[in-house]
């Protein structure tokens, strides 16, 4: 089981949190489920992480002191225990602005998550950095062919609510990260965009010259998420009428 500390406030949000990744297994035995530990006092979280190991990091931006860059980079800097040099924090963020998640994106963080949390987005991040099961209830995942125009990617195979897959010439580097416009998920108004982060790359199954990119969408807002959830809904309508 994993060792979490929770840098917030509201403990509405550690409820929300330990309830959303309770195992059947902690349910009948509260001692079998990932351990929770709560500051509201990014100092504490500092001593803590110099005292024992732990596996991921959630902080509300709000209660991190200062300019943000500096803030997070000097948190970093004091982490002695070597267990934990290397420790994914992920931000909880009142703000899914896009101008904001790139320059963010670049100061050490993993991953952002928007608030109000969305639980599947939730359970699916913490699986990713916690390597435990995830219970997200994926909705829809699409086996797609079209050609993505960002960067050196050449072609998209897989989308989800999650992230997405892409085949490239070049393996990109971990925590490298796109932007790409929400119209691709049917939003005609162009405002929008997403940002996603690179976790894995794989040798391509077909082709071993080539990779498979594995993106997590970053910091995504209500709409933009439901733009995803429902251009994944119709695609897959769509593919079930014409199979």
């Amino acid at each position: 089981m994993a060792k979490i500390i929770l840098l917030e406030k509201d403990m509405k949000i550690l409820k929300l949190m330990e309830d959303a990744v309770k195992t059947e297994e902690a349910k009948k035995d509260p001692s079998k489920g990932h351990e929770f530990t709560c500051f509201n006092d990014i100092l504490k979280v500092g001593e803590a992480l110099n005292k024992d190991p732990y596996n991921l990091v959630f902080a509300d931006a709000t209660l991190i002191p200062g300019t943000l860059a500096i803030a997070i980079q000097q948190f970093r800097k004091a982490i002695t225990l070597p267990e934990n040099k290397e420790i994914p924090l992920v931000l909880l963020s009142p703000t899914s602005d896009i101008t904001y998640m790139k320059k963010i994106m670049n100061i050490g963080l993993m991953d952002v998550i928007v608030k109000p949390i969305d639980i599947p987005i939730f359970k699916q991040k913490f699986s990713l950095f916690t390597g435990s099961t995830s219970s997200a209830n994926q909705l829809y995942s699409l086996q797609v062919g079209g050609t993505v125009g960002v960067a050196f990617y050449q072609k998209l195979e897989q989308v989800s609510e999650f992230g997405l897959t892409v085949r490239t010439g070049r393996a990109p580097d971990l925590s490298e990260f796109v932007t790409l416009h929400s119209d691709m998920f049917g939003n005609n108004t162009g405002k929008a965009e997403v940002v996603a982060r690179c976790y894995k790359v794989t040798p391509h199954p077909a082709d071993a010259k080539e990779f498979q990119a594995h993106f997590v969408f970053v910091g995504v807002s209500d709409d933009t998420q439901r733009y995803i959830r429902t251009w994944l809904r119709q695609e897959y309508v769509k593919k079930k009428q014409t199979a």
